[in-house]
């Protein structure tokens, strides 16, 4: 993935995972200031009122930087003090996940702490004391989660209430394999906040998707006290009704289908058969369908003598009709273009 984070300020050499470019969420610039009140003013407005203390004395050559993109549930936020700050919170009430883009900051959480810089980040909960000191260089992308969605997430995914208040263990290491994932996701989630033309601004609806992958992510990828539960779920049985369409696809794929057909051998409604896909195939039916013709492409051109066929005479024997998107299509999944393979 192209590095698209940026810093303020001096980095003392300091190059992280997530590495400069532009400065994130440029677009959505709260405030860009020397007036640490005016900045404090729009933390606590979107974030919490805290006790921000800084020594004013000294002049910062950085102006405080603060941008914030939000969703329903979550906000994204890229802060840079400029100077050295120290904030202290009785509790924050909702789950932060920090991630230090420059510089070094020391963060305590209860009764632990953790010193914190590029690659290495902190997960916070909103029910002990929160402190956090910053250097001048410091500067970190702030991931608001409101605690009732997450916890009701993981209750949801356990299909149990909770029985302790959810705890992460502080310190996120970014270089970590484990941890691969849920970085990805957080880089991909500022590219759609600053690409005005993505599904996240573009569809209000879409939000709670990528809230939910967010959390997904989180949940799996960061020690707490629930990873073991989580491990122990056993994904639930895919009903014999998607198992009866994926065998009919598999068998009938070179003929004409359609979704009332794959309803009608279902003996379920529309909806469920829809929503069964979605749960246990990650799919819709057609969709699932168009995958399966896809592979029999693949088959039948790694085994076509090309002075026989071309590409376009399988292509649409199969049904695809849309040869420039089907090209796409077939170099994303195989990666390599229909005629290398049937080059081969």
């Amino acid at each position: 993935m192209n590095p698209i984070f940026f810093h303020s300020g001096k980095s003392n050499g300091q190059k992280g995972i997530f590495l400069p470019h532009d400065p994130p969420l440029k677009q959505q610039v709260l405030c860009n200031t020397d007036d640490l009140d005016e900045l404090n003013k729009h933390i606590g407005n979107v974030l919490i009122p805290n006790n921000l203390r800084v020594p004013r004395a000294a002049k910062s050559p950085v102006k405080a930087q603060f941008h914030h993109a939000a969703l329903s549930e979550i906000s994204v936020n890229y802060l840079l003090y400029g100077q050295e700050a120290t904030v202290n919170i009785d509790q924050l009430g909702f789950f932060l996940i920090e991630i230090p883009l420059s510089g070094s900051s020391k963060t305590q959480y209860g009764n632990h702490h953790i010193i914190t810089a590029p690659d290495m980040g902190v997960v916070a909960g909103p029910y002990k004391e929160f402190s956090t000191e910053w250097n001048q260089d410091c500067s970190k992308l702030l991931i608001k989660i409101n605690r009732l969605a997450l916890e009701k997430y993981l209750s949801d995914m356990l299909g149990a209430d909770l029985t302790n208040p959810l705890d992460f263990e502080l310190g996120i290491d970014f270089q970590s394999p484990a941890n691969l994932s849920l970085r990805n996701l957080i880089q991909w989630l500022v590219a759609e906040f600053e690409n005005t033309h993505s599904l996240l601004n573009k569809a209000p609806l879409a939000s709670s998707q990528y809230e939910q992958m967010l959390m997904w992510a989180l949940l799996n990828s960061q020690p707490n006290n629930y990873s073991q539960q989580l491990n122990a779920v056993t994904p639930p049985a895919t009903p014999h009704y998607v198992h009866t369409v994926e065998d009919y696809i598999h068998t009938y794929c070179a003929e004409a289908i359609t979704l009332s057909k794959l309803v009608e051998i279902s003996g379920v409604s529309g909806r469920s058969l829809l929503e069964g896909f979605k749960r246990h195939k990650g799919t819709s039916p057609m969709k699932y369908l168009k995958s399966v013709r896809m592979e029999r492409v693949y088959e039948e051109l790694k085994k076509t003598d090309p002075s026989k066929r071309t590409v376009t005479e399988i292509a649409l024997a199969w049904g695809f009709t849309q040869l420039g998107k089907f090209s796409g299509n077939y170099k994303q999944r195989f990666g390599e273009s229909p005629s290398d393979t049937l080059k081969k």
